[in-house]
């Protein structure tokens, strides 16, 4: 969504843009919990049709340095991707609708963003949404 998405109908951002992709651009996808608030929130600018009108370029350079700032290492802006498709899976969702938020075209494309908790799965096996290993 940086330097590319736009609003669309309400829950969804579209013209989704994959950088070295020219097929499959022009994507609507949905917007989940508080992110279409946060969408809504951004102010719109005369002449501009991108949700957050930033260079992706100068964002993964400010987060670089935040991290280096707080000590983290070893994590890249890229890496916030892989934790939201598994934590999408931890919440329930299914491949369909955490493909349809992602925009991963295929299973084999998904799964290797997806590391879940194992934790996560003693829900599922328990029918407790609320339980967390100790």
């Amino acid at each position: 969504m940086v330097g590319s998405g736009q609003r669309a109908a309400d829950g969804d951002a579209e013209d989704a843009k994959h950088p070295r992709a020219k097929i499959g651009n022009h994507r609507t996808f949905p917007l989940l919990g508080e992110a279409w608030d946060l969408v809504q929130r951004q102010p719109r600018i005369a002449g501009e049709n991108r949700i957050f009108p930033y260079n992706s370029k100068s964002v993964g350079t400010s987060f670089t340095r935040a991290c280096s700032a707080l000590g983290i290492e070893d994590l890249c802006f890229h890496d916030l991707r892989h934790e939201a498709t598994s934590r999408l899976f931890e919440q329930g969702y299914d491949i369909p609708e955490v493909a349809a938020v992602t925009l991963h075209a295929s299973w084999n494309e998904l799964k290797r963003y997806t590391q879940l908790r194992p934790e996560s799965l003693h829900r599922h096996i328990h029918g407790d949404a609320g339980h967390t290993a100790a």
